[in-house]
């Protein structure tokens, strides 16, 4: 039986979370993946399991929102709108002080990332470091 086909469901501590979430984390897990990121993420979904308010361990995911700038004016979207970037330098020491412990960096959120005109230098650095990227 295929559980990702028939959206068969993990439930822990009540949440409902379909597999095909976990689906993509766990290609970029295998491939970036060592010891020591493993044995940390065992540990973070340890707690998440038991419920835990306070989690012992480093992330294994990275959210950095490379581009504030977006050119879509969606109705439901009140965010500013500024053209403001993350720091490539700050971005490499925050990559440099996580890579042992993160599976992949996601380089969205608000903003549009492929509006930072130097985002190829931040996956081609995640990249060197061993993380993913996703945009």
């Amino acid at each position: 039986m295929n559980l990702l086909e028939n959206s068969q469901i993990f439930e822990p501590s009540d949440l409902r979370i379909p597999l095909t979430y976990w689906a993509r984390h766990l290609k970029i897990a295998l491939r970036y993946g060592d010891r020591k990121k493993i044995l940390y993420l065992g540990k973070a979904l340890l707690h998440y399991i038991k419920g835990s308010p306070k989690i012992s361990t480093m992330p294994a995911f990275l959210k950095v929102e490379i581009s504030r700038s977006c050119s879509v004016k969606c109705r439901y979207c009140f965010e500013e709108k500024a053209d403001i970037f993350y720091p490539f330098a700050l971005y490499k020491d925050l990559i440099d002080k996580l890579k042992d412990y993160i599976f992949e960096v996601s380089l969205y959120d608000i903003g549009e990332p492929l509006l930072n005109e130097n985002i190829l230098d931040y996956i081609k650095y995640t990249h060197s470091k061993r993380v993913g990227s996703i945009i």
